[in-house]
């Protein structure tokens, strides 16, 4: 399933940048608007949706993906499975399974 990373810190973007399709830290640096943005989240999305494919498929990741966070992790709809060290939350009703929050505090 194709990902389309956003990255909101312009320091990160700058660090993973072969590794992310948006720049959105380009609103925190005043370069784009929030609209500006938004309007190229929205031509990337519909660019994929026609067959362009992410950075994540084109280096090959085609498994699951965690995403790591320095903050709070909100739990979502589904309490985490017995024995699992990290907890689940619904992937936002896109597709039919499940993705993970792996917190890393």
């Amino acid at each position: 399933m194709p990902v389309l990373k956003v990255c909101g810190n312009p320091n990160t973007y700058e660090r993973m940048r072969h590794d992310m399709d948006l720049n959105a830290g380009r609103i925190i640096t005043g370069e784009k608007s929030i609209q500006e943005v938004g309007e190229e989240a929205f031509s990337a999305a519909l660019e994929i949706l026609s067959g362009r494919q992410t950075r994540n498929e084109t280096l090959g990741y085609h498994s699951s993906i965690d995403i790591y966070t320095l903050g709070p992790v909100i739990w979502g709809a589904a309490p985490p499975k017995k024995g699992s060290p990290e907890p689940w939350i619904p992937a936002a009703g896109i597709g039919k399974g499940w993705g993970s929050l792996r917190r890393m505090c």
